[in-house]
């Protein structure tokens, strides 16, 4: 493992107008009997330039039909991160590291929590500095530090105690985000025996065509990492839907195809809970990107292949976690809809 990926990156990056458009984060999510829950650190525009920089801890939890969510804003002041690993402090909120470990603890309005992280499968670089637009201005790294891990702790939400012992994910993201084109699709699966990351970026698609593509999915499967790359990976939204208390259209079924000479896998993603991250643009300009975080169920194969022959290894029934990334134009630069927070 490049130790160098599992820390907080801000100062390896220098202090120019550049750096404005620099954002950092640690995405933390969790999955458990009847409720599961997704966590973010991150920093943005650490000199403040745009004058909305600052660090940021965002929560969402999906209880059953409900969702709770919040967000605490705080200067970077009050922003402390490690230099040597992934720890960090925005007041009340931390990360800290023991071993190979997570500690989380925090909370953002009614959500509060204290959880341990502990991986389950070994990390994986997924890439460094890609350029994601013509011109490569959007240049971004991510780490999965923990495809797959053990959670354990609690979560309170309006100040009852709810005790977790389930699985969760980690990775982490990093770069020059210049607000263009890229659009991402992501998706993320764990149970007993199997674990499974997809990630894509595009600019654009025309039809089916699509431009400006990346594509990689990670499985593990009894301790063996299988890779898919760009050549061997489909992912087709095949309906759409309004994301409840908003205008926004998201992906609500995905199907992801994938095939190299020794696997295959088959997958169909159907979106349970939706609700969007806002990231609003500073100076006014009328633009916002807008993360979908959903709940899906997935169902599938995982299938070994050999000898012109296809033996299925796995069943794939659970739910798992998926995201859609796009742009809309905003005047109002503030929460537009019933759901959601804005960052």
């Amino acid at each position: 493992m490049n130790t160098l990926n599992n820390k907080w990156h801000n100062l390896d990056y220098p202090d120019n107008i550049l750096k404005a458009g620099y954002i950092e984060w640690k995405y933390f999510n969790f999955t458990s009997p009847d409720i599961s829950g997704i966590f973010v650190y991150l920093i943005a525009d650490p000199l403040n330039i745009t004058v909305r920089g600052g660090g940021r801890v965002i929560a969402k939890i999906f209880n059953r039909e409900k969702i709770f969510r919040g967000v605490e804003k705080v200067s970077m002041s009050e922003v402390t991160p490690s230099k040597k690993n992934a720890g960090i402090v925005m007041k009340k909120n931390s990360i800290s590291i023991c071993g190979e470990n997570y500690q989380l603890k925090g909370g953002v309005k009614d959500i509060s929590w204290d959880l341990k992280y502990s991986p389950q499968t070994p990390p994986i670089r997924g890439f460094t500095k890609l350029g994601i637009d013509p011109l490569h201005l959007e240049k971004i790294s991510w780490f999965i530090k923990m495809p797959k891990a053990k959670v354990d702790g609690y979560i309170k939400i309006k100040g009852k105690k709810i005790k977790i012992n389930g699985s969760g994910y980690s990775d982490a993201n990093w770069g020059e985000l210049a607000p263009v084109v890229m659009r991402l699709n992501w998706a993320q699966y764990d149970d007993n025996k199997f674990s499974v990351v997809v990630g894509e970026t595009e600019n654009f698609e025309i039809g089916k065509k699509k431009f400006g593509q990346w594509s990689e999915i990670f499985i593990f499967y009894q301790n063996k990492r299988i890779v898919f790359t760009k050549e061997n990976i489909k992912v087709e939204h095949l309906k759409w839907a309004t994301v409840p208390g908003s205008k926004i259209k998201a992906p609500s079924i995905t199907k992801v195809e994938a095939e190299n000479k020794t696997h295959k896998l088959s997958l169909v993603l159907k979106t349970k809970l939706s609700d969007p991250l806002y990231f609003d643009m500073p100076f006014s300009i009328p633009l916002r990107q807008v993360v979908i975080e959903q709940t899906a169920s997935f169902r599938g194969e995982f299938s070994k292949k050999s000898k012109g022959k296809t033996k299925i290894l796995h069943t794939i029934k659970g739910d798992g976690f998926k995201e859609y990334t796009l742009r809309e134009i905003s005047f109002r630069h503030k929460k537009s809809s019933k759901s959601g927070v804005v960052v």
